[in-house]
């Protein structure tokens, strides 16, 4: 854990000792630490992640089995990268729900954003990338199912059905 001047915490027990003095390493802590700093920022991320809890819980998904995290910057060795957010709700990995309501649960976040902050930029990126990485092992296990929908088209249909019910 690590402090900033206005005295947020961030977990930075992701980044290797070594990597915490990295240029990257340092401009994804400046960025988290401007973003912590600024109300609005706050707002739409913890809206986002309300979007992806209350669709989580709709899936089936217990409140107990949810992994909360607050502000983090994280380093991924294989990918050599830092990645950082404000707040993540994370579902346990084995959940056992119907791929239509993980995509749900996936989409909710950028249609939150979308819906109820007013933004244009939704920031579901890795939102979408970790419901793509899920749904196409789905997709291959299930070959009847790979016959009459996509990845492309789930997503697209969650997206419209999250923001039909707001």
């Amino acid at each position: 854990m690590s402090s900033d001047k206005h005295g947020h915490t961030i977990d930075i027990s992701g980044v290797p000792m070594e990597m915490r003095e990295h240029p990257d390493f340092l401009q994804k802590f400046s960025h988290l630490t401007r973003a912590l700093a600024d109300p609005r920022q706050v707002e739409i991320a913890c809206t986002h992640d309300a979007g992806h809890l209350i669709y989580f819980q709709r899936a089936g998904i217990q409140i107990e089995s949810l992994t909360f995290h607050g502000p983090t910057v994280k380093y991924n060795p294989k990918r050599q990268e830092f990645v950082y957010f404000l707040v993540c709700v994370e579902p346990p990995l084995n959940s056992p729900v119907q791929i239509d309501a993980f995509a749900k649960s996936a989409a909710a976040g950028g249609v939150f954003t979308a819906v109820l902050c007013g933004e244009t930029y939704r920031g579901d990126e890795a939102d979408l990338c970790v419901f793509t990485h899920v749904a196409s092992g789905l997709l291959r296990q299930n070959p009847y199912l790979s016959g009459f929908v996509t990845v492309d088209s789930l997503w697209r249909e969650a997206r419209q059905a999250v923001e039909k019910d707001l």
